[in-house]
């Protein structure tokens, strides 16, 4: 949400809680999840808003609402640690269903009320210490120490040397490639911000990132929900023709996420517009609708919104629009595998990109949407990967206005007669069949590079004159299911989104910006309300029931059947294994196609 309307949420919340009694009653109500012993009693990654829209949490979460919010009720507070006994580690199972306790220690908040009497609140009990004899003790007195947890964000800029560069300032580029060579065809970068944010601020509201330029020299921005943020470090554009911008991301327990945006022939680096949604917090039914309201308040209000209020507006109503959906049937497909399932450790990270060029480019990418599962059965969990990866590659087009494409749209318009090829591994004869069929070099390098199996079909699609492949990306261990599509995004695009709407050219100003804001913010009202989900569902349904018939379907021009044991050179049917047989059918693709059916049809009967 939008800082403003996010926290309008969470203080009608807070002012449910007038005096401790309230809070600690409001706190009871969350549904707790065990960290797993790692984390420091303390340490915590959401705000207290967040924890209070989403409605669950680790044991450290409960500890930050109480000290976030006690002060606010005049109460002095102190951090205190308490020992957790065997017993009281076999209460948490109870309450949360989890039945591996890793936990040795817990938060407890000390406070003392207006009539003198003093009080030890144990997190997550929610109870006075006196209460839970023979389940916890006071260990030590000291104060602890409360602590943010963080994640890394890293902005670099590739591109080619010009002359100018070459002559003058090699040295201040790093050489993506390698070695040591001042040619101009040789890719390099120039990190422009690296740095450390706190989780906890992140949980509030997206950031947008974009670039500003002073004559020659270009630095990034940042609009962060605690103001804004201009990078240290500048590329002179007379030095460095910049191609592509990446964004790196380090979570605590999950380094290297990249997202990346190519540049068009033509674009400035400047026509780059990014909002970054890391660690948002889910939105159910009851937060949606108060959300909605709210935003439909703030949005009425902006009757001339400049073009970057729009852009930031446009790009949170995509984010939200997907996580409230997600977050519906994530917990319905939860309940109907009997699985706990959150968040907790495992921040979302979902990227909106707006490029002008010609036309304005809008595109998501949903870098780690996959949910947390904290119990249930192994076989439960793997088909929950299944038919939420399924949902959310429905669902990544839905979010975008206009007529985007996602993985489906993209492989409906593929040539008659299309088949698709499983990889699960590629050796140089792959590389070669590959690019006979004009798959780019960086595509086939990626595969290369990837420990998942790819389901892609061999002919590309001609979408606004260009060709386009999207593919899906399979675990086969955890059967996760990605849709990527060929800018490397994990997620759909949409292109006119503003010229299809804009009734006078005069409005929108090709190759920048400047003038689209009228037109973005009339398609950026959020609708956060569930009536369109049963349609969402129903095609995420027939594609997961059609790839799970034998792993046949017709979808459009794609069809598909594989089954059987076939030899490692034999084809089947319009689906191949490999262009030439050279890639073979391994065990593991036996034994996923397997793993696909047996969890597909499992959800079904349990669902139905």
């Amino acid at each position: 949400m939008s800082r403003e309307v996010h926290v309008q949420f969470c203080e009608r919340l807070r002012g449910k809680f007038p005096q401790p009694t309230l809070l600690i009653a409001a706190m009871k109500r969350l549904r707790f999840i065990p960290s797993t012993g790692s984390n420091d009693p303390f340490e915590y990654t959401i705000s207290a808003e967040a924890l209070l829209t989403r409605g669950f949490g680790m044991e450290q979460y409960y500890a930050n609402l109480a000290v976030d919010v006690l002060p606010r009720l005049g109460q002095q507070r102190k951090l205190r640690v308490v020992r957790l006994t065997e017993q009281g580690k076999a209460e948490l199972a109870k309450m949360s269903g989890v039945t591996s306790i890793a936990i040795d220690e817990l938060p407890a908040v000390s406070y003392v009320r207006e009539d003198n009497t003093h009080h030890v609140l144990v997190m997550p009990f929610v109870q006075e210490l006196s209460e839970l004899k023979r389940l916890v003790y006071l260990d030590y007195e000291q104060d602890a120490e409360r602590l943010p947890g963080k994640i890394r964000l890293e902005i670099t800029a590739f591109g080619y040397l010009t002359e100018k560069g070459v002559k003058e300032q090699f040295s201040d580029f790093s050489d993506a490639l390698g070695g040591d060579s001042g040619d101009t065809d040789r890719l390099v970068s120039k990190e422009l911000y690296s740095d450390t944010i706190d989780l906890d601020l992140l949980s509030l509201d997206a950031i947008d990132i974009g670039i500003a330029k002073d004559g020659n020299k270009a630095r990034i921005y940042m609009l962060r929900a605690d103001g804004e943020i201009f990078g240290d470090e500048v590329v002179e554009l007379d030095m460095l023709d910049v191609r592509q911008l990446q964004l790196r991301i380090d979570l605590p327990n999950q380094s290297g996420l990249i997202h990346t945006v190519r540049l068009d022939e033509g674009m400035a680096v400047d026509d780059v517009f990014l909002t970054v949604s890391i660690n948002a917090p889910d939105i159910p039914r009851e937060a949606a609708l108060v959300l909605q309201e709210k935003a439909a308040a703030v949005h009425a209000m902006a009757e001339n919104p400049s073009e970057l209020s729009a852009l930031r507006w446009y790009g949170r109503r995509i984010i939200y629009d997907f996580i409230a959906a997600q977050t519906e049937r994530e917990r319905t497909i939860g309940a109907d595998l009997d699985l706990i399932a959150g968040r907790t450790q495992k921040p979302r990270v979902i990227v909106v990109t707006q490029k002008a060029g010609d036309t304005l480019q809008t595109s998501i990418s949903l870098i780690e949407t996959g949910n947390q599962i904290h119990a249930g059965k192994e076989e439960a969990i793997r088909t929950y990967n299944i038919v939420s990866g399924l949902y959310a590659l429905t669902l990544e087009a839905d979010v975008l206005p206009g007529a985007a494409n996602g993985l489906a749209e993209i492989w409906s318009q593929a040539p008659a007669g299309t088949g698709l090829v499983l990889l699960d591994y590629i050796g140089e004869e792959t590389c070669g069949d590959l690019e006979k069929i004009g798959l780019p070099e960086d595509l086939i390098n990626y595969f290369i590079e990837t420990s998942r199996m790819i389901l892609i079909p061999e002919n590309p699609s001609q979408i606004d004159g260009r060709l386009r492949w999207a593919w899906l990306e399979i675990d086969p261990d955890t059967h996760e299911l990605y849709s990527v599509i060929d800018t490397l995004e994990k997620g759909a695009f949409v292109e006119n989104t503003v010229v299809d709407i804009v009734k006078s050219a005069a409005q929108y100003a090709v190759g920048a910006f400047k003038g689209v804001e009228t037109a973005i913010w009339s398609v950026a009202v959020f609708s956060l309300e569930t009536d369109d989900y049963k349609e969402i569902l129903k095609s995420a349904r027939s594609l997961a029931l059609g790839l799970a018939d034998r792993f046949g379907f017709n979808y459009g021009p794609i069809e598909g059947g594989i089954g059987g044991k076939p030899s490692l050179s034999q084809a089947v049917g319009p689906v191949k294994f490999s262009f030439d047989g050279s890639a073979g059918m391994s065990q593991n693709v036996l034994s996923f196609t397997d793993g696909y059916k047996a969890g597909v049809a499992y959800y079904f009967s349990q669902a139905d």
